[in-house]
């Protein structure tokens, strides 16, 4: 289900709860599906510092999690533009590869209510803590996720056998080139 923010901007809310906590950290542009830097992640009221308050060492850490979580986000959405252009013209492999990503969505979801699945009040059951370790978990999980596609946009050496729909290396340079 998706909850109209704006015109520009979209928040895809899951149908599980804990994926729900999701939301607060994937917000995207309606036109290029890249998160929204400038989107930011309301902190509870009980979080909140007064004015000349120096922010405590956690503060600075979740800040710094929620920050690595988005670059991470974006890279992948970088990756996976670059595949969709790249390979664009394979339609079997276009299909297989968005039912491949949709797959990798629900698996992040569901390692996330795995890892929290006390989904009714979070911050409470978990801690303070919960929201710092809950970015770095998301974080953690999209590395991985890189990790698997870059073959895609680094190509395989000519002869190099398992993997079909990979273009090779040389290929790849040309594409980076923009021949």
């Amino acid at each position: 289900m998706r909850i109209k923010v704006s015109t520009a901007v979209i928040i895809t809310v899951c149908a599980a709860t804990a994926p729900a906590m999701l939301t607060e950290y994937i917000v995207r542009d309606r036109q290029t599906n890249h998160p929204v830097e400038s989107a930011s992640i309301p902190e509870p009221n009980n979080l909140k510092q007064s004015k000349g308050e120096k922010q405590s060492t956690t503060l600075n850490y979740r800040e710094q999690t929620r920050h690595e979580y988005r670059q991470t986000d974006a890279k992948l959405a970088g990756i996976v533009e670059k595949i969709k252009l790249w390979y664009g013209g394979d339609e079997k492999f276009i299909k297989a590869f968005d039912a491949s990503q949709l797959a990798w969505q629900k698996y992040r979801d569901a390692q996330m209510t795995m890892i929290f699945p006390e989904t009714e009040d979070p911050q409470l059951h978990y801690g303070s803590s919960f929201r710092l370790v809950f970015p770095a978990h998301l974080t953690g999980i999209t590395k991985k996720r890189i990790e698997e596609l870059t073959i895609w946009i680094e190509g395989v050496e000519e002869g190099e056998l398992g993997f079909r729909s990979v273009l090779r290396k040389e290929d790849i340079d040309k594409l980076k080139a923009g021949k």
